[in-house]
């Protein structure tokens, strides 16, 4: 797995150890256009597939998903959720915990 680069604005929210990544405390980067669950979920997930990427890795790699919801909003988060997870061209679907948490945003997820 390439290093996470010290200039990575996510290096603090992930780390490999044993050839794994574990990503932590990820917000929605355009919270301000995406003021809902759904559309905050998807903006997550984009995030997110960029940093797989630059590690050689994909969403069919995550094999756990916590989500930490401000709103206790659940089919937004599954419309948005189920745009990157069990679809045919990425039929995997890890395992979820989805908690409330404090609402400073609709959504957030901690892989």
């Amino acid at each position: 797995m390439p290093p996470l680069s010290a200039d990575d604005k996510t290096d603090s929210a992930a780390a490999e150890s044993d050839n794994t990544l574990y990503v932590s405390g990820w917000l929605d980067p355009d919270m301000k256009a995406d003021t809902d669950t759904k559309s905050q979920t998807v903006g997550i997930l984009k995030d997110m597939q960029k940093l797989l990427e630059s590690q050689k890795l994909t969403l069919g790699d995550v094999a756990m998903v916590r989500v930490y919801l401000g709103k206790p909003d659940f089919a937004g988060l599954t419309a948005g959720y189920t745009q990157f997870f069990g679809t045919k061209d990425q039929p995997n679907k890890p395992a979820r915990t989805t908690l409330r948490r404090a609402p400073k945003s609709a959504a957030g997820i901690d892989r």
